[in-house]
């Protein structure tokens, strides 16, 4: 193999399919796959369950011999960090050694065997749906927070996604709270997957700049295809619960208050400035044209901040949350405008936007100590 090419180009394609990829149990999967065929350089790398291959053309890329090598990715990039040249060259000799220079500098670096690396398949599976990158960012951004970060119970760390009459709804949850958001989509396929949603949040930063994915699933993988990158992510087993999850949505409300989304982050993040990071609880105390934010910390203080002007003239209601999670919620809506839906003051409330009807947010409240 035998190729010369821009080191910035390769810096970018190497910064993509690096994206979110963490290997972990099989040590070939350290290494990054550089493969030169009909003039084209795709690189591709993969942990045990995600996989990118991005493809840099052939009017960027000088390739006079075909051929693949296996280049431990942490080392490329440290050496593409040193280069000072602007162009530089990649050979292999007798599959033995890997020359990359500049003119100025150059490494050699024992080969590895390119045959050794797992064969995957980014080939798409069933039907193909073809999304507005913007759509489908908001959607995972929306709700893929709200997945659990432990793997105490495996299926609730992934983002459910569920493409039914037309209709691709997300759901991500853990045991206080719940992110859902639904989109239209022109297709008449049907799905129920489960891919970790710490996979999708990731790879949705590739999308920036893009205009639209295409995406397809065979209920075992789901591959994106975006530009000249697709993306293979293996799916969770299990049956995510979302008849339970709809029956929680569906709680009765009795309050609703609407802030403005500056304004209330504002409040809550100041009550809890002086607090530890495991300190997270804040009280909300809702009184006739009045809401208080208040909270306590480890060394006795307390702090307070009002919201005057509230369109409220109920009895006076009582509740504690998680602000950390609160807080995300409400940047979750992604609106000017937040509305608090409240059924009691120990059962879960919602966190919605009137702008967008199809996204909810909802938090279980903390008991007061």
């Amino acid at each position: 193999m035998k190729l010369e090419i821009q080191k910035s180009i390769l810096q970018k394609a190497l910064a993509i399919v690096q994206k979110g990829v963490t290997p972990r149990i099989n040590p070939i999967l350290t290494y990054l796959k550089l493969e030169i065929r009909n003039k084209r350089l795709d690189l591709t790398y993969s942990s045990d369950s995600l996989s990118l291959i991005t493809t840099v053309d052939q009017e960027s890329v000088i390739a006079s011999e075909d051929g693949g090598v296996l280049i431990d990715a942490k080392t490329l990039n440290d050496i593409l960090r040193v280069l000072t040249e602007p162009v530089i060259k990649i050979e292999v000799f007798e599959n033995t050694t890997t020359l990359i220079f500049d003119g100025v500098s150059e490494y050699k670096l024992p080969t590895v065997d390119v045959n050794e690396y797992p064969e995957l398949d980014f080939d798409p599976k069933g039907e193909v749906i073809l999304l507005k990158s913007d759509v489908f960012v908001d959607l995972v951004e929306q709700t893929s927070f709200a997945a659990a970060t432990n793997d105490k119970r495996p299926l609730f760390t992934a983002l459910n996604l569920n493409l039914e009459d037309g209709l691709l709804t997300a759901i991500a949850a853990e045991a206080t709270r719940i992110a859902k958001k639904a989109v239209k989509v022109s297709s008449a396929a049907h799905f129920n997957i489960n891919p970790e949603a710490k996979h999708i949040s990731e790879i949705v930063k590739i999308l920036e700049g893009t205009k639209e994915l295409k995406l397809s699933t065979d209920g075992k993988v789901l591959l994106i295809e975006v530009g000249k990158t697709k993306i293979r992510i293996k799916l969770l087993s299990g049956d995510y619960p979302t008849a339970q999850i709809a029956r929680i949505i569906k709680l009765s409300t009795a309050i609703s208050v609407e802030f403005e989304t500056e304004v209330v982050m504002q409040r809550i993040s100041s009550v809890t400035a002086l607090n530890d990071a495991q300190e997270s609880r804040v009280r909300m105390l809702l009184k006739k044209g009045v809401v208080e934010f208040s909270s306590k910390n480890n060394q006795g203080g307390t702090s307070l901040s009002k919201i005057l002007g509230v369109d409220y003239d109920g009895d006076q209601f009582d509740i504690y949350f998680n602000s950390i999670h609160t807080l995300q919620s409400i940047k979750g809506l992604k609106s000017k405008y937040v509305t608090f839906n409240f059924s009691g003051e120990l059962k879960p409330f919602s966190l919605t936007n009137k702008s967008d009807p199809e996204v909810i947010q909802v938090l279980t409240p903390i008991r007061a100590v």
